[in-house]
């Protein structure tokens, strides 16, 4: 799951109580991540759920999803902030489905 949130509930769902700067990192190219979501994912509570987190730095970032690894897991969730923000579109556009 990425969670693309700056409330990060869904991470926090997750059982990830502090996810660092999480997306922030990689949609900056911060060099924490160098670009790789991979550096960035994280274990949860519940079984077979990996997330790549987020917070509340994650609500000055307003750039493109790109690169996810392809191929790695059958089915990535993309959690959206309340608001149709250029996070939300991005997350919108790169989504394959849908479901609100």
């Amino acid at each position: 799951m990425l969670d693309l949130d700056s409330q990060a509930q869904a991470s926090r769902w997750l059982g990830v109580a502090d996810g660092g700067r999480g997306l922030f990192d990689l949609l900056t190219g911060s060099n924490e991540s160098n670009g790789n979501v991979a550096a960035l994912v994280q274990a949860t509570v519940v079984r077979n759920v990996d997330v790549v987190p987020s917070s509340a730095w994650l609500a000055g970032v307003e750039r493109a999803l790109a690169g996810l690894l392809a191929g790695r897991w059958d089915v990535v969730l993309l959690d959206c902030p309340p608001a149709l923000g250029l996070l939300t579109v991005n997350a919108l556009s790169a989504a394959d489905e849908v479901l609100v």
